[in-house]
């Protein structure tokens, strides 16, 4: 594949067209031009020019003798190297090939190739790549990208990782709402998508696994073995120790429906809501692979990844959503998993208002708590965060 030449056609009479001069041979202060008409049905009518540059760098034809005016005696000679002998045989080459084609009024711009050359031009540019895919021929376009245009290959695979991320966090809104009971889906959407919950994390983690036994036989996952399982297993990326997340669904509920102090369906900071049994039970879940896999964690994590370690241990519990909650259970919700050490509660709608900013959505409508809207209450408020570090 090759980018090929361009002659641009400016029609002047029925059958006739200009074409703009090819420089044949230049120099700093002269060059010489080949100016040419294609006539239709006959073929190319063309003068050699003899050109100097003024003080102002434009071009203007020399004083010459028109050779047909000359006297017979007269020799008139323009030297031509067999480099531009070249350049004027590719002119008249590209100038007849489209003179075959034949004169069409009003401005026109052909692509002049070989027959076993492709055309590449802006209008056709993906079509030509659509080809070479469809041809089987991907892998080979896109190694001639890297070696010859690196910087470009860099913006185009970036672009479409953006551009893949981006479509499955707009699946992930979606299915919020279509698969809000299905712990399992959950499970294998995130297994499917690891970087997902990389964001739950205020730290960089990567993930080693997806379902592991963390007090068992071995760490590849339950397989009906029984045993301490955790849904994920990542390690903190600096401190080596292992993280553990424990997936439920959208529509866990968070908090319990009537108030532990105060009146249901009052307000104010003296209404305090109690924790519900799943959120409870999810915390004591993840508390429980924490404790399973330091207890184990010689025979276990650290004989499977002896890279490894439980120095700082950490767990995650992805569950519920944070805007179905009324602004008391809220706060009583916020207060809990303040209190939480070493375990991070998050909810669906805040990972993914997490995942929105920081691949820089255009959010069109609130799904979660945005940082600085309840400043008090909000779960990344920079007290919060101060108070996280200092714990660690």
């Amino acid at each position: 594949m090759m980018m090929v030449d361009r002659v641009e056609t400016q029609s002047v009479a029925r059958g006739v067209a200009e074409v703009p001069p090819d420089v044949i041979a230049e120099t700093a202060t002269t060059r010489t031009i080949f100016e040419a008409k294609i006539i239709d049905g006959h073929g190319i009518d063309g003068a050699l020019k003899r050109q100097k540059r003024d003080e102002n760098g434009n071009w203007s034809d020399l004083n010459g003798v028109n050779f047909r005016n000359a006297d017979p005696d007269t020799v008139v000679s323009i030297p031509l190297k067999t480099a531009d002998v070249r350049k004027l045989y590719d002119s008249l080459s590209k100038l007849y090939a489209v003179q075959n084609e034949g004169v069409l009024p009003g401005s026109h711009d052909y692509v002049v190739a070989k027959k076993d050359e492709i055309i590449v031009t802006n209008e056709n540019l993906a079509q030509i790549i659509q080809e070479l895919i469809d041809e089987d021929h991907s892998q080979e376009f896109w190694n001639t990208l890297v070696k010859n245009q690196s910087d470009l290959a860099m913006r185009l695979a970036e672009s479409q990782i953006q551009r893949n991320r981006m479509l499955v966090i707009e699946q992930f809104e979606q299915d919020m709402r279509s698969q809000g009971d299905s712990e399992k889906y959950w499970q294998d959407f995130f297994d499917k998508h690891p970087w997902i919950l990389q964001s739950a994390f205020a730290f960089t983690v990567f993930q080693l696994q997806g379902e592991t036994y963390v007090g068992g036989k071995n760490c590849s996952g339950r397989n009906g073995q029984g045993g301490v399982a955790t849904d994920f297993l990542f390690q903190d990326e600096s401190t080596k120790s292992f993280a553990v997340v424990d997936i439920k669904t959208p529509n866990t509920e968070l908090m319990a429906r009537h108030v532990y102090r105060g009146k249901d369906g009052s307000s104010g900071s003296n209404v305090v809501y109690p924790v519900s049994g799943h959120l409870s039970g999810g915390v004591i879940q993840v508390r429980t692979q924490i404790a399973e896999a330091i207890r184990s964690f010689d025979s276990q994590l650290g004989y499977s990844f002896p890279e490894l370690n439980r120095v700082h241990s950490h767990g995650v519990l992805v569950a519920g959503n944070y805007a179905a909650l009324n602004e008391e259970q809220k706060r009583s919700f916020n207060h809990f998993r303040r209190g939480l050490f070493g375990l991070t509660v998050i909810t669906f709608d805040e990972l993914l208002s997490r995942l929105k900013q920081l691949y820089a959505f255009d959010e069109h409508e609130e799904s979660g708590p945005q940082p600085g809207d309840v400043p008090e209450d909000t779960p990344w408020s920079e007290s919060y965060e101060d108070d996280w570090n200092d714990r660690w």
